[in-house]
């Protein structure tokens, strides 16, 4: 034994500490101790004091080993426990061993207190070298963990940005082919409904006619699927309830699952609102819902629920691609077919469809996860084969209440005017048959096919004209600069845009903006006659310097 030993001793009077301190001299030691009799004196000792063992008398008539050990025990401290006594009884003895006592050494024995001592000092290093490597190696294996990890998020970090890299391209197509394809469409869709409202056109060619007008209508969703994929489609953004939105579907859900799927839903009354374009929306449970569909050919159960989410957790994260926040989520769940984990990974691909050739064009899933990706939210699916699948939808909710928006009162107006209207389009088609719609309907119209000519029409024309029809994107200036350049000298001029571009490609022009009117290609001859009246009608303010109204009273 060292010299250094500091001892604890419980005991009655001075002369009973004074037996167990001059045999542990004998024993070649020269202890620091203190003595203490009451529970307070030992409570202070302990909390005060470094020590390496307690001996506690058994004799003490009011303050017994087992409370003493108790209070060794209460404080986490590991010290080695002796009790100097009379051989105590079982019952007393297991007492003891339950409050922490290590040993016991009778008085006619205590040449053995300075063995017992030292072998349990032994024994509590050893407990404390075992729990010192037992924590050492929880926190190598934390480190590990760690370490996988990290490891994983860089491993999904490189799918995603695989999956990224393979995506990216089909939105550049859509995006380059928009322009061209809808400016097509515009032309085809136009000629096709003016033969099938022509008076002079027989049964047949009307029939002929709608035909091609509900191809130009396919056609036209399957470039809005594209460009929703890629983020590249203009919202109207608003202050929308997911629980409004699915109730509001309900029968049209019903219809699109079929009589042998039930359709629950299970709407949180607590659910907070998002910001979204509602139109986009419903696409996207459509989608999803004619997707369950299709995977439960043998009827099941479709089920539909709302909840607020608030996304802290890295392994959340690590599930999807964004950002901790507040969510509303929106979870569709089919007792279908399922999916493996090959076509699992895939799932939200472009064109990547299990069914035959001809069944679909494998838009649907990838159209949902374009359009919640532009709203700034995710998109997750779980799925096992034979045990159904589960979409979970995150949008940001609204950490604010939406401010309230007025629309302008639009004064009384028909599809018909006498107006006269400047119109500049580079694309030849579209031009001529936007002139023919628009003097069909008793408008005045100069046409010009870029912003120069435009403005060389005006001076030849040299009387007052009441709105710039004007695509977006020409040769030479865009139709914006054009309307700055002519609004300057007349200010009470209004300016309607169109575009057949994506709105990631116009978005710079700044036509996108609030308050401003713009109509996407391909559009119909009723919908531009009514966008026209509409531009025309809304009240704006004469002597601004810019006037582009019109989305506000549409």
């Amino acid at each position: 034994m060292t010299n250094g030993l500091r001892v604890l001793i419980v005991a009655g009077d001075e002369d009973d500490a004074a037996v167990l301190v001059q045999e542990l001299r004998r024993s070649g030691c020269e202890p620091g101790f203190e003595r203490v009799d009451t529970p307070e004196g030992m409570g202070e000792a302990l909390d005060g004091g470094d020590w390496d063992a307690v001996i506690a008398d058994g004799d003490l008539p009011y303050f017994s080993p087992a409370a003493a050990f108790s209070l060794v025990k209460g404080r986490g401290l590991d010290l080695p426990c002796i009790v100097v006594s009379d051989p105590p009884g079982e019952e007393a003895a297991l007492q003891l061993m339950g409050a922490g006592a290590h040993d016991y050494v009778p008085k006619s024995g205590l040449t053995r207190l300075c063995s017992a001592i030292e072998r349990e000092l032994l024994a509590a290093r050893e407990r404390h070298e075992r729990r010192q490597a037992e924590s050492d190696l929880l926190r190598s294996e934390e480190k590990r963990r760690s370490l996988l990890d990290r490891i994983a998020e860089q491993r999904l970090a490189g799918e995603r940005a695989q999956q990224a890299a393979r995506m990216e391209p089909i939105g550049r197509l859509a995006g380059g082919v928009a322009h061209g394809f809808n400016n097509l469409l515009t032309v085809v869709n136009g000629y096709a409904e003016l033969v099938a409202r022509s008076s002079g056109a027989d049964l047949q060619t009307r029939t002929y006619a709608e035909e091609i007008l509900n191809m130009t209508r396919r056609a036209a969703d399957l470039t809005q699927q594209l460009q929703a994929f890629g983020g590249r489609q203009s919202l109207q953004l608003s202050a929308i309830s997911l629980n409004d939105v699915v109730s509001d579907m309900e029968g049209v859900l019903r219809r699109t699952i079929g009589d042998d799927v039930a359709l629950v839903t299970r709407l949180d009354e607590r659910l907070e609102n998002v910001r979204a374009d509602r139109a986009q929306v419903e696409l996207v449970l459509m989608n999803l819902a004619a997707n369950a569909r299709d995977a439960m050919p043998q009827g099941g159960r479709f089920t539909v629920e709302t909840a607020n989410a608030d996304v802290d957790s890295p392994a959340h994260r690590r599930q999807a691609d964004t950002k901790t926040g507040p969510y509303a989520t929106l979870v569709l769940t089919d007792t279908g077919l399922g999916m493996d984990k090959g076509t699992l990974k895939r799932v939200f691909e472009p064109f990547f469809t299990t069914k035959e050739v001809g069944k679909g064009e494998g838009l649907g899933l990838s159209t949902a996860y374009g359009i919640v990706a532009q709203h700034g939210g995710y998109i997750t699916a779980r799925s096992q084969s034979g045990k159904g699948s589960v979409f979970s939808i995150y949008l940001p909710r609204m950490v604010e209440p939406a401010p309230e928006t007025r629309k302008m009162p639009a004064q009384a107006g028909s599809s018909a005017g006498g107006e006269t209207i400047l119109l500049a389009e580079d694309e030849d088609g579209v031009r001529v048959l936007v002139r023919h719609i628009l003097e069909e309907r008793g408008y005045a119209v100069l046409d010009a096919d870029c912003a120069d000519a435009a403005e060389k029409a005006i001076q030849t024309h040299g009387g007052p004209f009441d709105l710039l029809l004007t695509d977006v994107v020409m040769p030479g200036r865009s139709g914006r600069e054009l309307y700055r350049a002519l609004a300057a000298e007349r200010p009470s001029l209004r300016a309607l845009y169109m575009s057949g571009y994506a709105a990631d490609a116009i978005a710079h022009h700044g036509v996108l903006e609030p308050g401003i009117a713009f109509l996407q290609k391909p559009f119909t001859g009723e919908a531009l006659a009514a966008k026209v009246r509409d531009v025309l009608d809304a009240p704006v303010e004469v002597g601004g310097s810019m006037q582009e109204a019109g989305n506000q009273a549409s």
